[in-house]
């Protein structure tokens, strides 16, 4: 018997999902995973589920789902706002959202998707990564001249506090990495001149479970270093990065600036760029994307690194 693909749009938000299945009119469920298995009671076999990626609140869904045998497709949201616009559709709200998910979902790419020890390391990662920034901004107040001293000894005190945390969640992302399918990655990516600690945790977290797919053209973009023509007919606009993974294309700042100053390929990509009247930070995203692609060439043969590659890439 032929299973006939159900489509099943779900606009997420904190408190609630909205759904419809097979565009028709949508109703509201509370997000919780109680919810979403009573859910599981409408939705005919071989149905395909489309989510709007919303920060972290799809996930009790897409849990669930998956483990009823559902399809569950994650999409980037400007995506959905640009085909919505494609089509017309002007007006915005969860349930208009939710319809135009099931009636257009199967027309967009879904984006891969973390595994679940994926996900424990990213939550890690990405926990520590915003605890630092907080100590920064702490720290930096702290700086401040004739700051109050109850203030100063507040600051002071959460900065030890937090310092504590990182160092607990930076020991905590280790064990459970060495633990984990992606020990040789960590170890492989740490063989990489300019990859430390800080940058290998990103790389381990960030980067797509199966690299197979991915090459040189497809890395620099989904870490935000790949150049965007704007041009059309006489107009010729000025070249600019995409978004990409905001995590990763931060995590390589600091390392591009180390591996200009101590290896040779860094220091003459940069000089060359900067030789063509580019300006720094144009020459700085080049470093990023050379050094993402020899990251990229390195883990995919699962060896460490090779002096040859940065004369290959």
């Amino acid at each position: 018997m032929t299973i006939v693909e159900q489509q099943v749009g779900i606009d997420v938000s904190k408190d609630h999902l909205d759904i419809s299945i097979g565009g028709e009119k949508a109703f509201r469920i509370p997000n919780t995973v109680q919810a979403v298995r009573q859910l599981l009671q409408r939705l005919a076999r071989g149905s395909v589920v489309h989510l709007e990626s919303s920060g972290g609140y799809e996930r009790a869904a897409q849990r669930v789902l998956a483990e009823a045998g559902i399809e569950v497709r994650i999409h980037n949201p400007r995506k959905v706002r640009r085909l919505a616009d494609a089509r017309s559709t002007t007006a915005k709200t969860d349930a208009i959202d939710a319809k135009h998910l099931a009636e257009s979902g199967h027309l967009l790419t879904a984006t891969q998707q973390k595994s679940a020890e994926r996900q424990a390391l990213c939550d890690i990662s990405r926990t520590v990564t915003a605890l630092k920034s907080d100590i920064s901004k702490h720290k930096k107040r702290l700086g401040m001249p004739g700051i109050d001293e109850c203030s100063r000894k507040a600051l002071l005190k959460t900065v030890r506090f937090l310092e504590k945390q990182v160092a607990q969640l930076q020991r905590d992302f280790a064990s459970k990495t060495a633990a984990s399918t992606f020990a040789r990655r960590y170890e492989v990516a740490r063989s990489i001149p300019g990859v430390g600690p800080e940058l290998a945790r990103v790389l381990v977290s960030e980067l797509p479970d199966d690299l197979s797919e991915l090459d040189r053209r497809r890395i620099a973009s989904y870490a935000g270093v790949a150049p965007i023509d704007r041009s059309s007919g006489k107009f010729k606009g000025t070249s600019h990065t995409g978004c990409g993974n905001a995590h990763l294309k931060q995590a390589l700042y600091m390392p591009a600036l180390t591996v200009v100053r101590t290896h040779a390929w860094a220091k003459t990509l940069y000089e060359s760029q900067r030789a063509k009247g580019k300006h720094f930070l144009v020459a700085i995203v080049a470093v990023m994307r050379r050094l993402i692609c020899l990251v990229l060439a390195v883990l995919k043969r699962e060896t460490p690194w090779q002096e040859n590659l940065a004369q290959i890439h």
